[in-house]
């Protein structure tokens, strides 16, 4: 799994940490709305949503985090997860990861990961630039390296994708961590 955004140290466990800014009157009001999406979801998470401030809603999915207190959120047979809301108190440290990927000499944004296809989605953007000469050049390494034109053109240039192999020897995946202080959280 490759982190991404703000993780905690819990117990000595690295858990993907969650925030919430809802009220009691916010719950209510989406209840009606869950219950007719699915009727177990209000039971399984809203009612476990940090309301206090300081809290932090760490997810695992780790069964065996079941026996130290967490509560099953997904339970498939090809996905688990489980949370648990603690006080920022308890969290030793905390880190914000920023991954990316090298692919061909080229960076890209991991957007998704396809599990059925076992394959990760990846994006990358290409400003226009004056020099037409560079543009004719990154055009030409964007086509090499497999990237498709984007569906849409941003103002400012264009985007490519490409789904990927986790197993292809060109795709380097690199996580920056930067710890970040408890405190602020």
């Amino acid at each position: 799994m490759i982190k991404d955004g703000t993780w905690c140290v819990y117990r000595g466990k690295e858990y993907k940490a969650g925030f919430s800014f809802c009220t009691e009157e916010d719950i209510e009001d989406q209840k009606e709305s869950i219950e007719r999406w699915e009727p177990s979801f209000y039971e399984r998470y809203y009612k476990y949503i940090p309301i206090e401030p300081g809290d932090i809603e760490l997810t695992s999915s780790d069964r065996e985090d079941l026996e130290n207190g967490f509560v099953p959120y997904y339970d498939r047979p090809d996905e688990f997860s489980c949370i648990k809301v603690v006080h920022k108190s308890e969290i030793t440290k905390a880190y914000r990861y920023d991954p990316y990927v090298i692919y061909r000499d080229i960076k890209c944004l991991i957007r998704s990961f396809d599990r059925s296809k076992n394959r990760y989605y990846l994006e990358t953007y290409f400003t226009i630039n004056p020099d037409k000469l560079s543009n004719i050049v990154m055009i030409a390494k964007l086509a090499a390296a497999g990237f498709d034109v984007g569906l849409y053109e941003k103002y400012w240039g264009w985007y490519y994708e490409k789904y990927v192999s986790p197993d292809d020897p060109d795709l380097q995946i690199i996580e920056q961590r930067k710890e970040i202080d408890v405190n602020i959280l």
